[in-house]
């Protein structure tokens, strides 16, 4: 009975054995089938990464390509070798700053786009200047762009205004990389472990793929992935055939600085391997479950417990191991950083201070022990807080660097310019782990722009109290007319009240009302004159009558009109529509432009003299100021806006009536224009903007 028990008991062990192995069979193989639906959205996940991190990578090297811009755009030797047009020495510059950096191209141009010299084709002469990186440095912008092009088929490049000692934009340095160079896509798939794919506009430039042992570089992007990504500008995700292969893809546009797409970035994994290996665990899988579940169990557990305990030694010799290839990447971290003679320090996001080197120590006198553990906010004061968090600057991922300047006071009373590039570093949760920042003393170069600005502004005087010396007796014989009628107003008065008979209440009232009327013109005439000499500060940028600036400069120059029998034309427009600018100005520009045009007449025979005033609008507001005198030599038509030339005596002028008319123009946004007439003269012509409701701040003069 007892064996009977027994083996009805085994028999039963048995049964429930395999019915528990039957439906684990029969949940497990639809659960590989759900899993391989999980395994697909891991691949999607993992294409989206690989387009994502493709993308930063290309940030990077924008960022990259604007800081180096920048650095070589400063560069003395360079704005030297660029001014005198050096061709050799500038060879020899770039060569070494492309080493330096480790950018693939470097291009100079001048001032107006025309290339002076590049470093990866000895082309020059050309003009870059619809170049969109270029075309911004000449606006005074800098900015990254990514373009297509016919020697560089996709660049990173950006470019940075060369400036000279005195402010004045000189030419040009763009440089970046080549996208196409397989170390971009190389990167990528050792990060994420996809395939990546870099297009210029729908052709492969670069690529991870492979066929026959070459990558697939000059074929083109399918048709309808073309539409949705590079026409459309949308991005693609999902299963896509490439070269006879399936593949997991991710597609995202390239953006042009018009926002236009110029290429493609793709990343992705192959579906073919994938496949074969799902089916075949399908199987293979199955028939040992069912086969040699409860033995599998065992010997999995065992060799698990073996390759644990192989796993944790073999985990303990990389921690080792890393852990001195920290200390020693650490030590040479630090000898690198105490070495730099700028301030460079990190600190915690509370602003606690964890690491200083020798010259942030020199720069603020302290020891390297008492500002560890120091915090930032006590050390920089009211207007260094914008350096740490909480205040109006808070990075983000994205958008980890940035640069500010402040002023900072020392113990002893003087005053120290800083420029600090801050970046943040951030923890796997975004949230922000430390700040960087390295600092540099610009104190030099802010005592320079204020001096070059105080001396703007003394030039700016001195050139409208000679205008004042040149319209002197015009204003002299202006006054004198509305006195003399003054005299002849008080004696009829004095007449009329002597003589009882003669008397007339009425024509006394009349005379008294005409004297007021010679007294505002008198102070008309003295206001006008007393508003030229002001500083540029004191004027307040509003919408003013172009028309009313003519007037009123005439009011001061027309007895010079007719001492010297010039005869004056008027085309005044209408209902013209108002500049954004400061009346004073315009008046003096107008006033500038006709002392000019009077004093050219001093050379030249012409007995019918005249000068033409118009003013029109159409897409532009435009004032133009015509002569028939000599016109001016094309010689020297490009110097005319130069401080102090003048073709007049050195006693007769300053030289900086057309320079000042310049700068005046071109606060409001304006644009000038001469040209010799036909039949002889010269016209000057002024176009400004058509005001919008919120017009931007003026350009600084």
């Amino acid at each position: 009975m007892d064996r009977i028990a027994t083996n009805a008991g085994t028999k039963l062990i048995l049964c429930v054995i395999l019915l528990v192995i039957t439906a684990v069979s029969a949940a497990l193989i639809p659960a590989l089938y759900f899993f391989s639906d999980i395994l697909e959205q891991e691949q999607e996940r993992a294409a989206t990464q690989g387009v994502e991190g493709l993308h930063n990578i290309i940030d990077e090297y924008k960022a990259n390509a604007v800081h180096y811009s920048a650095v070589f755009s400063r560069n003395p030797k360079l704005v030297m070798a660029l001014e005198n047009k050096d061709a050799g020495e500038l060879l020899r510059l770039l060569k070494r700053m492309q080493g330096d950096s480790g950018v693939d191209f470097i291009t100079v141009t001048d001032d107006r786009g025309i290339v002076i010299m590049r470093t990866h084709e000895p082309r020059q002469g050309d003009s870059m200047a619809e170049a969109a990186d270029i075309r911004a440095a000449l606006a005074g912008v800098v900015q990254a762009v990514v373009e297509p092009g016919a020697v560089v088929r996709l660049a990173i490049r950006a470019g940075s205004p060369v400036k000279n000692e005195q402010g004045k934009t000189v030419g040009v340095v763009s440089l970046g990389y080549d996208a196409a160079r397989d170390e971009i896509v190389d990167r990528v798939k050792q990060l994420f472990h996809t395939e990546a794919t870099l297009f210029s506009r729908d052709e492969r430039v670069s690529t991870t793929i492979m066929k026959d042992g070459r990558r697939v570089v000059g074929t083109k992007l399918s048709e309808p992935i073309a539409t949705t990504v590079l026409r459309e500008g949308k991005p693609h995700l999902g299963r896509s055939e490439i070269l006879g292969t399936e593949y997991m893809t991710a597609y995202l546009p390239v953006m042009g600085v018009d926002n236009k797409p110029v290429g493609v970035l793709f990343a992705g994994e192959s579906l073919a391997d994938f496949l074969v290996a799902r089916n075949k665990s399908i199987m293979i899988v199955g028939f040992i479950i069912l086969c040699f579940l409860t033995g599998a169990i065992f010997v999995t557990t065992n060799r698990l417990h073996r390759e644990l305990a192989d796993a944790k030694l073999a985990l303990e010799q990389v921690v080792l191991f890393r852990t001195e290839e920290l200390r020693k990447s650490e030590t040479q971290y630090r000898a690198v950083v105490e070495a730099q003679t700028d301030c460079i320090y990190r600190c915690t996001p509370e602003g606690k201070l964890v690491f200083v080197n020798d010259a942030f120590c020199l720069f603020y006198g302290m020891q390297k022990e008492t500002l560890i553990d120091h915090n930032l906010t006590e050390l920089l004061g009211p207007e260094g807080m914008g350096l740490i968090p909480g205040q109006e600057y808070l990075p983000i991922p994205d958008n980890a660097i940035e640069t500010s300047q402040m002023r900072y006071v020392r113990p002893d009373g003087s005053v120290r310019w800083i420029e600090y590039v801050s970046q943040a570093f951030f923890d796997n949760a975004g949230n922000i782990a430390e700040y960087q920042a390295v600092g540099r003393e610009i104190t030099v170069q802010k005592e320079a722009e204020s001096a070059i600005s105080k001396a703007r502004e003394a030039i700016d005087r001195a050139s409208r109290v000679m205008t004042l010396a040149m319209i002197g007796g015009g204003i002299a014989h202006e006054i004198k007319q509305p006195l003399n009628a003054i005299k002849i107003l008080v004696e009829t008065i004095f007449i009329l009240q002597q003589d009882a008979e003669c008397r007339s209440d009425e024509e006394i009232t009349q005379s008294v009302r005409n004297i007021s009327q010679q007294v505002d013109k008198i102070d008309a005439i003295v206001n006008n004159l007393r508003a030229l000499p002001r500083s540029s500060e004191s004027f307040e940028y509003l919408p003013c009558d172009l028309n009313l600036a003519v007037q009123r400069a005439l009011t001061i120059v027309a007895h010079q009109l007719v001492s010297q029998q010039i005869g004056l034309q008027l085309a005044l427009a209408a209902e013209l529509p108002p500049v954004y600018g400061s009346l004073v100005r315009f008046e003096e520009v107008v006033l500038n432009l006709l002392v000019n045009t009077i004093q050219a007449f001093d050379s030249t025979d012409e007995i019918d003299k005249k000068i033409q005033i118009q003013t029109w609008a159409d897409e532009s507001i435009h004032l133009a100021v015509s002569d028939n005198g000599p016109g001016i030599d094309p010689a020297i038509r490009d110097r005319i806006w130069e401080p102090f030339f003048t073709t007049k005596k050195s006693a007769e002028s300053m030289g900086l009536g057309m320079s000042i008319v310049q700068s005046i123009v071109a606060a409001s946004h304006g644009v000038l224009k001469v040209e010799n007439n036909p039949n002889g003269g010269v016209t000057i012509q002024v176009s400004f903007p058509i005001i919008n409701p919120e017009p931007v701040s003026p350009v600084e003069t």
